[in-house]
């Protein structure tokens, strides 16, 4: 299956996109994009696939990947009492651009392992984040932020998940649409 080509609005005076997901399912488009995609899932389960890997997910766990790589989060399916679908699904999702942050971030040594950080990105990361309340503190307040704070705050979440003892390569190899800029052009024309 060909992964859709999906393009993350954003305003033009946003450098980092923040969306607070309420939904009966999480978005089931097998697809990527341009930007790095952080996802940290506050209800809902199911698995998320991807070319290079497979996994479980559930609440409290926190997700990077990469720029290009093919991805969805399928929901576990749960209805309530009166057989309708739910809200099932709830997640913080970031959405920025790796290039942009990772060309401004190569200027300091002491960013460097975030850098690599977002270059691993492309294996996909998982961070167990269930006992972290600093972290998952750190990604709640992006929805609140606004300019150059939402900035700071992305940062220091990364900075943190580079010191992190949970996380968890999702794949030995990288994987990424290889010309993503012929789906660029079928988008455009629809």
């Amino acid at each position: 299956m060909d992964p859709l080509c999906f393009k993350v609005p954003r305003n033009i005076q946003e450098t980092i996109r923040v969306e607070h997901w309420r939904l009966p399912s999480f978005y089931d488009r097998y697809h990527f994009h341009e930007e790095c995609q952080l996802t940290y899932v506050e209800k809902g389960s199911g698995n998320l696939y991807s070319d290079g890997f497979n996994t479980e997910f559930g609440p409290d766990d926190l997700y990077l990947i990469g720029k290009n790589v093919p991805h969805v989060f399928k929901s576990d399916t749960v209805d309530n009492e009166d057989g309708k679908p739910g809200e099932t699904a709830r997640a913080i999702t970031i959405f920025f651009d790796g290039d942009q942050f990772t060309g401004f971030l190569r200027e300091f040594p002491e960013a460097h392992s975030i850098v690599r950080l977002i270059n691993n990105a492309q294996h996909g990361i998982k961070v167990a984040a269930n006992d972290n309340t600093e972290l998952k503190a750190w990604v709640k307040s992006l929805l609140a932020a606004d300019g150059f704070e939402r900035i700071i705050t992305l940062v220091k979440i990364l900075s943190f998940i580079t010191k992190y003892k949970e996380v968890q390569l999702l794949s030995a190899l990288k994987y990424s649409v290889k010309d993503p800029i012929d789906s660029n052009k079928l988008n455009k024309v629809f």
